[in-house]
């Protein structure tokens, strides 16, 4: 019985890791042969933020620094990051994040927006019961979704066209968010989880491994 026992945990321990491997070359084989070139112009206009969306992708709701879209029936947020914009122009660097723990797959690289400035950005996968977390992170804005495994990818793939076209209003943000004493802004996480988000809409909550979650609502109010 002992011996059927780590027969069974063996093999699922490598299906865990096969899962993971496939995750990340699934990852690297997309997003190595992304298209830099700007090719449309922006469609959509806030007082903060412009950007482009492929008509594929749904705009579910929004408000100022917050931007909800569905993806193939996934729903995924794109937030602005207004404490890093401020940051940068009152100090010019970026503010400490805490990053998060374990994560399955993992890819870094950079494009070009409408001006040609160089971005950097990083993509990290995080299991959650059967799903996962993907969370695309820039300087200026980050995008979360809870989905299925076998739109990990195509999400990244969306998530950095778009972007790559974001005119973000630095000017104004700074503006009207700007008191040096202190910071106050709402991300959005609200209907992303398909009502698996508690009230107060923060998605630590969601998880049940802390260590996977660790920081991530500190990191989301410093970056």
């Amino acid at each position: 019985m002992k011996k059927f026992l780590v027969i069974l945990l063996v093999l699922f321990l490598v299906g865990c890791s096969s899962n993971e491997k496939s995750i990340q070359i699934s990852l690297n084989e997309t997003l190595s042969t992304f298209d830099n070139a700007i090719k449309k112009s922006n469609k959509y206009h806030n007082d903060y933020i412009s950007y482009y969306i492929d008509p594929s992708i749904g705009r579910v709701e929004s408000n100022e620094i917050s931007h909800i879209f569905n993806y193939d029936g996934t729903n995924f947020i794109m937030n602005i990051n207004v404490a890093n914009i401020i940051n940068n122009q009152w100090y010019g660097k970026d503010i400490t994040n805490t990053k998060l723990n374990n994560s399955i797959a993992k890819y870094e690289g950079t494009y070009f927006d409408k001006d040609l400035d160089v971005h950097s950005y990083e993509i990290n996968v995080y299991p959650i019961e059967n799903k996962y977390l993907l969370r695309f992170d820039t300087y200026y804005i980050h995008f979360y979704s809870y989905c299925d495994e076998l739109i990990i990818d195509e999400l990244s793939l969306e998530m950095l066209n778009i972007a790559k076209s974001v005119i973000l209003n630095k000017n104004k943000i700074i503006s009207n968010f700007s008191i040096k004493e202190t910071i106050t802004y709402q991300p959005s996480y609200l209907d992303l989880f398909d009502n698996k988000v508690p009230e107060s809409g923060s998605i630590e909550e969601l998880l049940k491994d802390d260590d996977v979650l660790q920081g991530l609502e500190n990191n989301d109010e410093g970056r």
